[in-house]
């Protein structure tokens, strides 16, 4: 065996030196089976100014490594199967291993046009969330629409399929990608994460586990696609703890395009998650809390694609809305400033619109993003019951516009956009201001006496760029 694993790791070493112009490298093919290695990075340059601060410079630059990809696909008995691991900067400890795996997954055919596919994946029923990151329009997904509705990584069994210009999926993930191995689910409510995915396509074939804003092939007619996108778990107990407060956890170390968690399911914006339900009996004399916990987490949204030729390129209209929801009841009861509570919900709405003019070398895009968040997000700032409101009720806008790629040598992307951060929530700490959709977390420097504002107008300037191969 050891020969195999230096020779897999020459490969990798190899095709990380590949040259500029260069694809996915094809390491292995047969008759029934291929492999092929790949990489993905990128790097982002930003320059914000922020005139709220009364701190620290209002002008800002940062570098961040975005992504450092090691990337593998291929085909073995009929099934393709892709690999992604993320490395570097962008490795996340969970409870007891890294969560450097993002998708190790296989497409087993069933006939005709369906198949299912197993595995971890990204999961599919939001638009922007499952895009591909390595062929988007702009340098980087919208951080406010990952904020409030990122879908995550997660393991799961989906059947997908076509039938004329219908599609259906259907399917079932586990919710918490973060369980210890060595537990045992403790208490199972019906139902895990259920996901489902109805739409009509015509003349567009996109992998539903991997949409792209740019690189698909040109097209020759107008091509269109509507979905309706659909999910739901009633929590459970797993692992010594819960179901959806297991995924909040990834969300503590984690920015806005997290891989799993969204604020909805972060415990310093919502004060129902993780809390323990049941009533108290007694048992060898002392009080003791038994039952499963009663919370459920929904989303739903509608999305949209149209593709046009128009002289060497095509223009690409795309937009989609968003609604998810969290609510809890019959949980033990807590203070929440000054009030007894047993039960609580929260909801939020979202909506993005892109317009683009895609070409062989160059991307022309704009994006609009808005987002109307529930006033129920708070933070517990004092740890004894005193809740602040994060977000309020107001609206918030994210417009992006313009954002111009270049595609200088096939694998290499240059990326340039202004971005303008509309009514955006800020927190203030002893060292400055932050800007909450750029680093959710942040939301606990606040204190009651420099409560959560909200930014007029953050104006953001950025540079990315990504080489794959």
């Amino acid at each position: 065996m050891e020969w195999i694993h230096r020779g897999l790791w020459t490969w990798v070493i190899l095709a990380c030196l590949a040259p500029a112009g260069a694809k996915a490298m094809q390491v292995y093919k047969s008759a029934d089976a291929d492999l092929n290695l790949g990489g993905r990075f990128q790097l982002l340059g930003e320059l914000s100014l922020a005139t709220d601060d009364p701190v620290r410079d209002h002008t800002r630059i940062y570098l961040f490594d975005r992504e450092e990809r090691l990337l593998a696909s291929g085909r073995y008995g009929g099934a393709r199967f892709h690999f992604d691991e993320a490395l570097g900067a962008e490795a996340m400890n969970g409870s007891d291993s890294q969560n450097n795996l993002l998708e190790f997954n296989a497409d087993f055919p069933l006939g005709g046009q369906w198949g299912v596919m197993a595995g971890q994946f990204k999961v599919p029923t939001n638009l922007e969330s499952a895009e591909d990151s390595g062929h988007l329009l702009f340098a980087e997904k919208s951080e406010l629409l990952q904020m409030f509705f990122n879908e995550g990584y997660d393991t799961g069994l989906v059947l997908h399929g076509r039938f004329g210009d219908g599609t259906a999926m259907l399917g079932a993930i586990s919710g918490a990608p973060n369980i210890p191995n060595h537990f045992l689910p403790e208490t199972m409510n019906f139902s895990p994460l259920l996901i489902a995915r109805f739409g009509l396509e015509h003349g567009l074939s996109d992998d539903p586990f991997r949409p792209r804003q740019e690189g698909f092939d040109r097209p020759r007619e107008l091509q269109y696609a509507v979905h309706l996108n659909m999910g739901y778990a009633n929590d459970s107990d797993v692992g010594h703890t819960t179901l959806l407060s297991l995924q909040s956890d990834y969300f503590d170390a984690a920015v806005s395009n997290s891989y799993y968690g969204n604020v909805l399911l972060y415990k310093n914006w919502n004060p129902y998650l993780g809390r323990t339900a049941g009533p108290t009996v007694s048992y060898n004399g002392n009080p003791t809390t038994i039952g499963p916990v009663n919370a459920h987490y929904w989303r739903v949204s509608a999305d949209g694609v149209l593709r046009k030729p128009l002289g060497g390129g095509a223009v690409v209209l795309q937009g989609q809305f968003n609604a998810a929801g969290f609510s809890a009841s019959d949980f033990q009861p807590f203070s929440m400033n000054g009030l007894t509570t047993t039960s609580g919900a929260l909801a939020v709405f979202g909506a993005e619109l892109v317009a683009a003019y895609v070409t062989p070398q160059w991307d022309w895009a704009g994006r609009l993003t808005a987002v109307l968040p529930d006033a129920g997000f708070s933070y517990n700032y004092d740890g004894a019951g005193g809740y602040s409101p994060v977000t309020g009720v107001e609206p918030i806008y994210e417009l992006t516009l313009p954002s111009i790629g270049w595609h200088p040598t096939p694998g290499l992307k240059l990326v340039g956009e202004a971005q303008w951060l509309i009514d955006t929530p800020e927190s203030l700490d002893n060292d400055g201001v932050y800007l909450l959709t750029e680093m959710p977390t942040q939301v606990t420097v606040a204190s009651n006496t420099n409560p959560i504002t909200r930014a007029a107008l953050v104006p953001v300037g950025r540079m990315m760029l990504q080489y794959q191969f």
